[in-house]
Parts: structure tokens; C-alpha cells; sequence
């Protein structure tokens, strides 16, 4: 079998943007929306909820909310990069009551291509691999790494690993810097849906994410 990846194209880079759950009017993937609020949308209907999320409308005890996602490329000065606009509300049914949109909007250097032995940052010990990934709050530099934010809830944003496919956040470890799908522990448990997610803990943000690949 043959095993393909994607270059630094600007073609490669739309293919994956093709992959996403887009619901904006992005062109051949190179036109972003205007904003994340005014984006083109794409209702979900979540049955026998009764009790809906802040951003949702319930009618005849069915929760609907509008969806936003759009994933665009454009090259910049020989630089391929990739722009992700979301509202992180997901294409299934939630648990909680408290998940609320947000407006994620940030543009990366789309598949940096890196030299073995040149590292943005070097680890030599378990304590310091575990500084580095445990912590929601990640310390990196946003310019070096070509990270641009242009979204209004930027600080939640940073926090994310990635995105799904479907527009919705990845977290790594939670508060206590633990993995909250496995083990399960008395200090670390918490109400993960059936997708392995859930809204931000001791936050207004309201932020829902994904701990795991489901």
C-alpha cells in the first residue's frame, strides 16, 4: 500500500479544509467569512431536549441551534495557511444545558515542514513533557509558531489542541492536569457525554470540547 501526505501546497492545504463540516460560503476553500456571527449556519435539532442550551430555541420540546464552521487556505508570500472560524457548537445532541456558542477565529502555518533535530522546544525529562502538555493553559509563542488570533474569545481558543472535523475543540488534560477519560480517579472524574465531551468546568465560557477521539 501507498502511504500519501500532504505537502505545504496551498492544494493540500484545501483538500483538508474539504474535509471539514464547512457551513459558510467559502469559495474553493480561500474565502473566509466576515465574522463568526454573521457566518452562514446549519441548524441541528437535539429531540426530547426540553431544557436547551443559551444559543439554542426549543420547540415542542425539541433544542435546535445553529452551527458555524468554516476552513479556508490562502498563501501568504510563499507561506501556506490555514484559517479556522467556528462557533464550537457541535452536529450531535449534548448532555449539558450550559454549552455556549463561541467565536473562535485564528490562522496557522499550514503543515510546517520541520528538519529532523530542529525542535521548537526541547525535552529531556518526564517533569517538563509534563509542564508542557498537561495544562490547559499552554505556554507557547503564538508569533513564532505564525498563530494568529482574530476571534473575540481568544483566551479559550488558545486552549484548544485542535479541532474536529465537525468545528468543535480538543482539550488535553483538565484543571487538575489529568487525562478526565482514563483512568477514571475520585479527583479527576467528570460528565463526559457519550462523545467523551463537555462544556468548560468552573467557567462562565460556557466552552464544550472533546477530551478524545470518539
Amino acid at each position: 500500500a501507498t502511504t500519501e501526505a500532504y505537502d505545504q501546497s496551498l492544494g493540500a492545504c484545501k483538500a483538508v479544509a474539504a474535509t471539514f463540516l464547512n457551513t459558510c460560503a467559502h469559495g474553493d476553500y480561500d474565502t473566509p467569512a466576515a465574522d463568526v456571527s454573521t457566518m452562514a449556519s446549519e441548524s441541528f435539532s437535539c429531540a426530547k431536549k426540553p431544557r436547551c442550551i443559551p444559543d439554542g430555541v426549543v420547540s415542542g420540546g425539541t433544542c435546535t441551534w445553529e452551527r458555524r464552521l468554516c476552513v479556508t487556505c490562502r498563501d501568504v508570500n510563499g507561506v501556506t495557511k490555514i484559517r479556522v472560524q467556528t462557533n464550537n457548537l457541535p452536529n450531535h445532541c449534548v448532555q449539558s444545558v450550559s454549552v455556549k456558542a463561541q467565536s473562535f477565529d485564528f490562522e496557522v502555518v499550514f503543515n510546517p515542514k520541520k528538519t529532523y533535530g530542529t525542535w521548537e522546544k526541547t525535552i529531556s525529562s518526564q517533569d517538563q513533557l509534563n509542564n508542557a502538555v498537561c495544562p490547559i493553559n499552554k505556554q507557547y509563542d503564538a508569533a513564532a509558531l505564525g498563530i494568529e488570533e482574530f476571534g473575540e474569545d481568544a483566551q479559550e481558543s488558545s486552549n484548544a489542541m485542535g479541532i474536529a472535523t465537525n468545528g468543535v475543540a480538543f482539550q488535553f488534560a483538565n484543571q487538575i492536569r489529568e487525562d478526565p477519560c482514563y483512568p477514571i480517579t475520585h479527583a479527576n472524574e467528570q460528565p463526559l457525554d457519550v462523545c467523551l465531551g463537555h462544556n468548560q468546568r468552573d467557567s462562565d465560557s460556557g466552552m464544550y470540547h472533546y477530551h478524545g477521539v470518539s
